[in-house]
């Protein structure tokens, strides 16, 4: 409670933005001063979505607190208790006074001051609330009325939702970090609210690992996203299809070549196998997902990846290579494959879970990242008038690769688009992720996009697995800052419902600004309408400290310099270009380091509160990881032996101490500190 509360009192008054250190080294080691705003990136702005906000405090309804004393108490069904108790615990650090939690499936709103958080009747007596296709499954509708808050909602992650709009309307709340929550309002009053939204993304998850709290605390959903199997939940169709179990029996299930490497979506085109096959995994979904699992809602199916000495992306049987050819993708043969699936578990969905959503997601990517949709002579796709692609007719290929139309039940050939309970999941690494996908540098991966959203059936079935970090270098920064909203607000454009931005998930505390990324993420996923610069100025206003304005000026200037070496870096976040050490210029390494030194001293005006100094520093201290890295390595040379070994065994007792173990993607730092003498 006082470590909260000291943040807002100390935090609030940091200073002005100011230049405090220069880049030595020679002059093209040198960059321009930071600019201001933080992007002046044109801002493509979405319509529809649904972010109603209306708090007045210069007309509350009533005292909220008084004399460190409150009337309210926060009512909840049990259902919604981990809401409830969120809601006191902040209360309570923002404001010093108690709010009892009372847990009852009614509520007597003449009887006290109460905050309402459920899906009480009393609620829709006391006002008219919207109705669920409004708000859908997560949305929620709070009002006062008379000293009551009122908070509508109906699901546990609705709930969650909800807990943080009270808090931000009563409170000023906001979660930059597991170990920094902020309230820039003292919560004396209860201030006159109506609010109604509903998150922009309803399935929203976090890149990098955080804590369950921070999850809860950003907006991030914590389960019910995506199911895995044993293999995972990514490239997983080999645990419903086992070439060992199956291959002998059903060797048609399985790719042409002679390892099986892949599942095979046509079964050769023997109708008899793909039927057995269909059913198979119908039957597997059915009893080892939807009855072991009733909150799943989503699972992919999902061919093999590429990678290694495993070389074979699709399988080339007579009937594959057909449907290749007719819809110039692998996607036609993989969505007419979980549409016939989805029929099956839907049957079983509706006689006995009536109401259930289940949904089967595809994997666009590698063979299949095209969509199997219309095309020009020249290869682009049709695109209708709302510039989304054309469905082609669902065309099955038998053993000699002979194609039939798929026809409708008035005899008509049958367009192929997402059926019910049937999404697809965008992914390609090989985009160009330090620009939006509003750019030219992503035109080709845009076109796919588009084309899908054609297919994506009668409801949002866009699944986004994005990229925001080198995979090959996580240890330098990946300069995708001011694109990370632009990103979600095309996505969303084109029927984003869900989406999973791959960040260091190996390591907790990375540097290059990963924490600043969760915080935009779970801000834009929430709202994609938000404004960029003003998330960069507060987060940099509270994270730092103290310390914000010089941690400013190092943030503006690692982009100013990537902005200038994108030639040789280029935006691949499967390159080791990123590392090249005519992209850092020892001086400005070293400038860096130094602005890192000046950071610590400026902080010691936070020593006054240990908790907060020390969540300061941790946070200065993950950033400086990165040009002590590159001091470390690229410049090892630069010092003496006696100087390379103590800032080496800094270096990595300070990288395991925040729980880090890996500099690249499945490969721990071991292999480079086992070259470094630290004994």
């Amino acid at each position: 409670m006082k470590k909260n509360k000291i943040i807002t009192a100390m935090l609030a008054g940091v200073l002005a933005f100011s230049s405090l250190c220069g880049c030595g080294g020679s002059n093209a080691d040198k960059i321009p001063d930071p600019v201001s705003p933080a992007s002046d990136m044109e801002a493509h702005y979405v319509e529809g979505m649904l972010h109603d906000v209306n708090v007045n405090y210069d007309e509350p309804v009533g005292d909220l607190v008084k004399n460190g004393v409150t009337e309210y108490k926060i009512v909840a069904p049990a259902k919604f208790g981990t809401a409830a108790k969120f809601v006191s615990k902040h209360l309570n650090a923002a404001t010093s006074a108690t709010f009892g939690i009372v847990n009852s499936d009614a509520v007597d709103l003449s009887a006290g001051k109460y905050i309402v958080i459920g899906d009480y009747g009393e609620i829709k007596e006391a006002t008219t609330v919207p109705s669920h296709d409004e708000l859908g499954n997560q949305g929620y509708y709070i009002k006062t009325v008379g000293d009551d808050m009122l908070a509508y909602c109906t699901s546990e992650n609705g709930a969650q939702l909800t807990a943080l709009a009270v808090l931000r309307a009563i409170v000023g709340y906001d979660m930059l970090a597991d170990d920094l929550v902020i309230y820039e309002r003292d919560g004396s009053v209860m201030p006159a609210t109506e609010i109604k939204e509903k998150p922009d993304y309803e399935f929203r998850f976090n890149g990098n690992t955080i804590s369950d709290e921070q999850k809860y605390g950003m907006g991030y959903l914590s389960d019910g996203g995506m199911i895995s199997t044993p293999i995972g939940n990514v490239h997983n169709l080999f645990d419903f299809l086992d070439p060992d179990a199956n291959g002998e029996i059903h060797r048609k299930w399985f790719s042409s070549d002679p390892w099986m490497a892949q599942p095979c979506f046509t079964a050769h085109g023997d109708h008899d196998e793909y039927v057995a096959l269909v059913d198979h995994m119908a039957d597997y979904i059915i009893e080892n997902i939807l009855k072991k699992h009733p909150d799943a809602a989503n699972m992919r199916i999902s061919q093999n990846d590429v990678v290694g000495t495993q070389t074979i992306a699709r399988c080339e049987c007579a009937a594959c290579n057909a449907s290749f050819d007719y819809y110039g993708t692998m996607a036609g043969a993989m969505l007419s494959f979980a549409n016939d699936i989805a029929g099956k578990v839907y049957d079983y969905i509706d006689d006995n879970e009536p109401g259930r959503e289940f949904n089967i997601v595809i994997l666009a990517y590698g063979a299949t990242v095209k969509a199997p949709a219309k095309r020009k002579a020249n290869g682009e796709y049709e695109l209708d008038s709302e510039g989304r692609g054309i469905p082609l007719v669902r065309r099955d290929f038998d053993e000699d690769g002979r194609g039939e139309d798929v026809l409708d039940e008035n005899g008509n050939g049958k367009t192929l688009i997402c059926g019910r309970g049937v999404a697809y999941e965008y992914a390609t690494s090989l985009a160009n992720w330090i620009h939006s996908y509003y750019e030219p540098e992503n035109r080709m991966y845009a076109s796919y996009v588009e084309a899908w959203s054609g297919l994506k059936g009668d409801k949002d079935s866009l699944y986004v697995w994005s990229y925001e970090i080198s995979y090959m270098q996580y240890l330098y920064p990946y300069n995708n800052y001011e694109i990370l909203v632009e990103n979600f607000r095309y996505f969303k454009q084109y029927g984003g419902n869900f989406i999973y931005p791959e960040g260091t998930w190996e390591n907790p505390n990375n540097p290059g600004f990963a924490k600043f990324r969760d915080y935009v993420n779970g801000k834009a996923m929430f709202d994609v309408n938000v404004d960029y610069n003003s998330l960069v100025e507060k987060f940099f206003k509270y994270y730092f400290g103290e310390a914000g304005p010089l941690m400013r000026k190092y943030f503006d200037e690692v982009q100013l310099n990537l902005k200038d070496k994108e030639g040789i870096t280029g935006g691949s976040v499967l390159s080791y270009t990123l590392g090249r050490a005519d992209v850092w210029p020892e001086g400005l390494i070293t400038s860096w380091n130094s602005l890192f030194d000046e950071a610590y001293k400026v902080i010691e005006k936070h020593s006054s509160d240990p908790e907060l100094y020390d969540a300061v520093y941790k946070h200065i201290l993950i950033e400086s990881l990165f040009p002590r890295y590159v001091l470390c390595t690229t410049y090892a040379l630069s010092f003496s032996k006696t100087q390379l070994k103590e800032m080496r065994k800094a270096f990595a007792e300070d990288f395991e101490t925040l729980g880090n173990t890996t500099h690249e993607e499945h490969y721990t730092i071991d292999v480079i500190f086992s070259t470094w003498d630290l004994d």
